[in-house]
């Protein structure tokens, strides 16, 4: 699928999170990303258009949470990206009856190298803004010890939704525009009813895009009403949009 990626000149791309009851755009594009569970919502878009998926989904999240497995299993995507992994991880994808699947891995660091392609030098603030919010003992014994020991920077990562956003800048760079539908910033349920979007991640989401600066995602568009205020990511109007 790699190869195909470099075919997609000036086309749309749209990544799919799985807030409730959100306006997806009808377009029709090569690639669609999704976070967690909203692979399932990705099948409209393969039935639709003849997209193709690329799953994204936190390993921890799919070898813990059956109803991800399940939505997985249902979607069968064509790609699925697997967050915070290592390689030994590609096997457990495989017993969910993924055989035929592209199975890429991005482990904890080049899962935080996707943040600071996106934000840049600012994302020494959003660091020290989240260090500040955990305290002064989080701060001692765990971030301090993290720089200097393994850097896996668990605490730096954001939602799924949001990775895949980057990832979508940053491996479709000719892309026309990338457009958002279901990453909302706010927590709540998932639009499946199982699983839920915690406050603790939507914190961090917000901060993430108060750092984030315009001027590296001017491509980037949503349908969710949150994301355009609180994020200041600019409406999609360039189209329909239909529901699930």
């Amino acid at each position: 699928m790699n190869s195909s990626r470099n075919t997609i000149g000036e086309a749309q791309i749209v990544v799919l999170g799985s807030k409730p009851n959100a306006a997806l755009p009808a377009v029709a594009v090569p690639f669609v990303l999704t976070a967690n569970n909203a692979c399932e919502l990705g099948v409209l878009y393969r039935q639709k258009y003849g997209s193709k998926i690329i799953a994204f989904v936190p390993i921890e999240e799919l070898r813990n949470r059956e109803h991800i497995q399940d939505s997985f299993k249902k979607s069968h995507p064509d790609e699925v990206v697997l967050l915070s992994a290592t390689g030994t991880d590609r096997e457990f994808v495989r017993t969910l009856g993924l055989t035929d699947v592209v199975i890429t891995i991005i482990n904890f660091r080049a899962r935080n190298q996707l943040m600071w392609r996106a934000l840049g030098i600012r994302i020494i603030l959003v660091m020290m803004e989240r260090l500040w919010f955990r305290g002064l003992k989080y701060l001692l014994l765990d971030a301090v010890p993290d720089f200097f020991g393994k850097r896996d920077m668990l605490w730096l990562s954001g939602s799924t939704g949001l990775d895949a956003t980057f990832y979508a800048l940053q491996h479709f760079p000719e892309a026309r525009e990338v457009i958002s539908s279901g990453i909302g910033l706010q927590e709540g349920t998932h639009f499946s009813g199982s699983g839920q979007f915690t406050s603790k991640t939507a914190k961090a989401d917000r901060t993430t895009m108060k750092y984030w600066p315009y001027s590296r995602r001017k491509h980037l568009s949503t349908t969710d009403d949150a994301l355009h205020s609180i994020g200041k990511v600019p409406k999609w109007q360039s189209g329909t949009t239909f529901f699930a």
